[in-house]
C-alpha cells in the first residue's frame, strides 16, 4: 500500500515526510524522473523511532486524473483507520467550464459512496476541502467534466 507521495521536486533542498506510521517489515521507495536530460543526486534516510507515537498520514499525488472526462478517478489511497480527508485541486488554464471534483470512500474498493460535497477547481488557482469520515478506502473521481481545463495536481491526504 501506498503510505506517503511527496510533492514534484523540480529544486535543489531537503524534503521530508511527516513521521509514518509503517507496519510490516518492507519499505519501498519508488521514485519517478521526469524531463528532456534529468540530472540528479538524492539520497534516502530512514531513522525508526521504537515507541514514539504517531499520528497515521499518508496522501496521494495525482496529475493523471483527466478533469475533461467524466468519472475519471485517482487510484485508490488506503487509509486505514485515518477519519480525515484533505482534498486539494491545483489547476492551470480553463477556458471554458471548471469540473468538480469529488473525494469519495469505500469499505472494500469496490462500491464507493460520496464522502462531503465537490468541489469546483477555479483556474490557475488551488482549492482545498476537508471533510471528516472513516473510510478504509478513498479516492478522487471527477464528477462534473471540465471543458478546456488543465491539471495541475490533485492532493488526497488522510489522517486521525
Amino acid at each position: 500500500v501506498t503510505l506517503y507521495e511527496m510533492q514534484r521536486i523540480t529544486a535543489i533542498g531537503n524534503y521530508n515526510t511527516p513521521i509514518l506510521r509503517a507496519s510490516g517489515r518492507q519499505i519501498r521507495y519508488v521514485q519517478t524522473v521526469g524531463g528532456t536530460s534529468p540530472s540528479f543526486t538524492r539520497s534516502v534516510v530512514r531513522n525508526v523511532l521504537p515507541f514514539i507515537p504517531a499520528e497515521p498520514q499518508k496522501r496521494l499525488m495525482d496529475r493523471t486524473i483527466a478533469p475533461n472526462t467524466l468519472n475519471s478517478a485517482t487510484p485508490t489511497l488506503f487509509q486505514g483507520a485515518a477519519n480525515n480527508l484533505q482534498l486539494i485541486v491545483n489547476m492551470g488554464a480553463i477556458t471554458t467550464t471548471a469540473p468538480a471534483f469529488q473525494v469519495e470512500g469505500s469499505e472494500d474498493g469496490v462500491n464507493w459512496y460520496a464522502v462531503g460535497t465537490p468541489i469546483t477547481a477555479v483556474a490557475s488557482a488551488t482549492v482545498e476541502a476537508t471533510v471528516t469520515k472513516s473510510a478504509t478506502f478513498a479516492r478522487v473521481r471527477v464528477s462534473t467534466a471540465g471543458v478546456g481545463a488543465t491539471l495541475g495536481y490533485v492532493s488526497l491526504k488522510a489522517w486521525s
